[in-house]
């Protein structure tokens, strides 16, 4: 009987240890990552002018985001009615957990929900770029420089093939670190062509024209690797973010992007010489940049001698407005930033939605800038 009565006492202090651990789990608060997320409506017009909305097209986040967060997926009702079109969305905010959306260990739904997102606006913004590099590079003819630019125009293909951040790489680590792998590579080939710009640029600066026209076709030549220099900044700081996002955030900005700020210094250097080797010609052969014109030379001087003591402008002649672009371009030294400030794994994410469709918020790129 005792023993009744004994096994009765511990199997209720049991449950009574399990009925208050339930109440704490309960209480407890949770965390970013586990939190409820929120769907508001907004419409339209409440987005900014400098935002568009892109769609999300990638089938595995799709389903991932209409098991988590399945009041995003309801269609958008007003007054109890079902819109069939309207400018109202739904809105769904995932709040920035502490460190940032990086999977650590376990993948949690609303964490890698979040980093896709991010990494398929980072992709976004490097189609673009290297679309505009490589339309640039383009148009650049010199038989001289054809293996480099061959180099040049493999690079920004591979970067654009790899430009692409779905599901199955965030879930797979593997594919992340192959991936990271590659890009290592490319970085290492884009730095060193980088480079080789800048030696190409400062060679031509120690180089001093005997004439207007060999100024000319040294300017010419010098245009063509501003281009290729400016292309493969912009190219290197793509390849830079993209290791960013396929870190998921899980690596500093500041480390994922450190040769950037190397490689400013390089092509400061390279453009203030640049600058002063333009300076210097400029005053040598009597170029006059605000009027387009530059002081006579040879027979061409003897023959305007006469006039010119009358008139001072027939001492000049014009020249190509081509020329004149490229001169005042380089006489510029302005300053090339390879990286922004902003780290996106950093910042809350929006995913929209309106009748069956999700959209996050991309840059507008044909927006006027504030």
């Amino acid at each position: 009987m005792f023993g009744i009565v004994f096994s009765i006492i511990v199997v209720g202090f049991l449950l009574i240890q399990l009925v208050v651990l339930l109440v704490l789990l309960l209480l407890q608060p949770k965390t970013n990552a586990e939190a409820e997320i929120n769907v508001t409506n907004v419409t339209s017009d409440d987005l900014p002018d400098n935002v568009k909305l892109e769609p999300i097209e990638d089938l595995r986040l799709l389903s991932y985001i209409s098991k988590t967060i399945p009041g995003l997926a309801k269609g958008v009702e007003v007054a109890g009615q079902l819109l069939a079109d309207s400018k109202i969305f739904h809105k769904a905010t995932i709040p920035v957990p502490t460190g940032g959306f990086h999977v650590i260990g376990k993948l949690n739904s609303i964490i890698a929900i979040a980093a896709v997102v991010v990494g398929q606006y980072y992709m976004n913004e490097i189609r673009h770029d290297v679309c505009n590099v490589s339309l640039t590079l383009n148009e650049i003819s010199s038989f001289q420089e054809n293996e480099f630019k061959g180099r040049v125009m493999a690079l920004l293909a591979s970067l654009e093939a790899m430009a692409e951040f779905r599901m199955e790489i965030v879930e797979s680590e593997e594919n992340r670190k192959n991936q990271i792998m590659r890009l290592e590579g490319m970085e290492q080939s884009c730095a060193e062509m980088l480079g080789q710009c800048g030696f190409a640029i400062e060679g031509y600066t120690k180089s001093m024209p005997s004439s207007f026209t060999e100024y000319q076709q040294t300017t010419t030549s010098l245009q063509r690797w501003c281009r290729y220099q400016e292309g493969l900044a912009a190219t290197l700081s793509n390849i830079a973010e993209l290791k960013h996002a396929l870190y998921l955030g899980a690596m500093s900005r500041e480390h994922a992007l450190a040769i950037l700020p190397i490689y400013e210094g390089q092509i400061a250097k390279s453009r203030n010489a640049l600058a002063t080797w333009h300076q210097d010609n400029v005053k040598r052969l009597g170029i006059d940049l605000e009027k387009g014109q530059r002081k006579r030379t040879g027979i061409d001087s003897l023959i305007h001698f006469v006039p010119g003591l009358f008139k001072k402008d027939h001492r000049y002649r014009g020249f190509g407005e081509d020329t004149l672009a490229d001169i005042k371009e380089q006489s510029d030294a302005k300053k090339i930033l390879l990286s922004s400030e902003v780290d996106l794994f950093q910042k809350d994410v929006e995913i929209l939605s309106q009748n069956g469709k999700f959209y996050y918020l991309a840059k507008n790129e044909e927006a006027p800038d504030e």
